[in-house]
């Protein structure tokens, strides 16, 4: 009977994802790789049919997304995709900082230099991607670098805030420029991060992490700075 249990469990089927899963999915990655603006008008007619789904699935997709703060419900006027003013970006980014500097002191001070460790592999991963201007590669790191920071926190209410926040802030950074320019200087920043993680908690390294959390280029800050 035992073995039998564990056979069981073994070949445990995997559930398919509902259509209203599916759907939020695919909803999901069009966000962040910009399939639709931000702030555009989302027609539930409309991606039922892209999608080849009723508009019950759309409907309640909207519900989940609403949930993670892709898109916005406005009474009569449907639902958009999120658009941040410039005063909420600030406001999104200095609350992103605060998580960020939290999850660090609590890895730097753990005395186990695993953090240290695994940001170094994932540094010089994206030393290589930028080299060979793999910019989705590089981009791809970037987020696994920072979520190992919140893994390894151990701090289970930074983890789920944060992953709450994180396709958030993959669809901001997809929007912030992937110039030369603006990925050396955040490659040069992960570097240098990866460096402190070495050492305890210092004012140096929370400071690196504000620039590098906080900073204010790339064309999405332009284009809200304007007021396009």
């Amino acid at each position: 009977m035992e073995n039998y249990v564990k056979t069981l469990k073994k070949n445990k089927l995997t559930r398919p994802k509902s259509l209203t899963n599916q759907t939020a999915d695919a909803l999901r990655e069009g966000i962040i790789n910009g399939t639709y603006d931000l702030g555009q008008n989302l027609s539930e007619t409309k991606i039922a049919e892209d999608l080849g789904v009723s508009r019950t699935p759309v409907r309640e997709s909207f519900a989940l997304l609403e949930h993670e703060g892709l898109v916005v419900s406005r009474p009569q006027s449907g639902t958009a995709v999120f658009k941040l003013d410039e005063t909420e970006l600030e406001e999104f980014c200095d609350f992103r900082c605060l998580l960020e500097v939290r999850a660090m002191e609590l890895c730097f001070n753990d005395g186990t230099g695993k953090l240290a460790k695994a940001w170094e592999k994932i540094a010089a991963k994206m030393q290589i991607a930028f080299d060979k201007n793999q910019t989705e590669r590089y981009l791809a790191l970037d987020i696994e670098f920072h979520n190992v920071l919140f893994e390894m926190s151990n701090n289970r209410y930074l983890i789920n805030t944060y992953r709450t926040l994180s396709t958030k802030i993959i669809a901001l950074r997809n929007r912030l420029g992937q110039s030369g320019r603006h990925l050396d200087k955040g490659l040069g920043e992960h570097l240098e991060l990866a460096k402190l993680a070495n050492k305890e908690i210092t004012p140096i390294a929370v400071e690196l992490m504000r620039a590098h959390t906080l900073h204010r280029d790339g064309s999405y800050w332009k284009t809200i700075s304007a007021g396009v």
